[in-house]
């Protein structure tokens, strides 16, 4: 059996991880009712800034802001920039 040597990661864990994320984005599209939604992801998050697109690309009223300089962790990274879009 091939592991991701450096991650210590099974293949099966990533096969089951991709299909979360796709159900999650299933479930995203279900918010149609929402008058806005805001998705916040860091730039230096690159799995999740694609994510982020995708979704924005299915809500309709979505505000997608990436953050410079932050990671997973934008509102610890990057504070002003997430209390900045979190109030707009």
């Amino acid at each position: 059996m091939h592991h991701d040597v450096e991650h210590g990661i099974e293949p099966t864990t990533i096969i089951k991880g991709i299909h979360d994320i796709n159900d999650r984005l299933r479930a995203v599209a279900e918010l149609d009712e929402a008058d806005s939604v805001l998705i916040l992801v860091g730039a230096l998050d690159r799995k999740f800034a694609r994510i982020g697109v995708r979704m924005a690309d299915l809500l309709p009223d979505a505000r997608l802001v990436e953050v410079a300089g932050a990671g997973h962790t934008v509102h610890l990274e990057r504070p002003d920039a997430w209390l900045g879009a979190v109030t707009e």
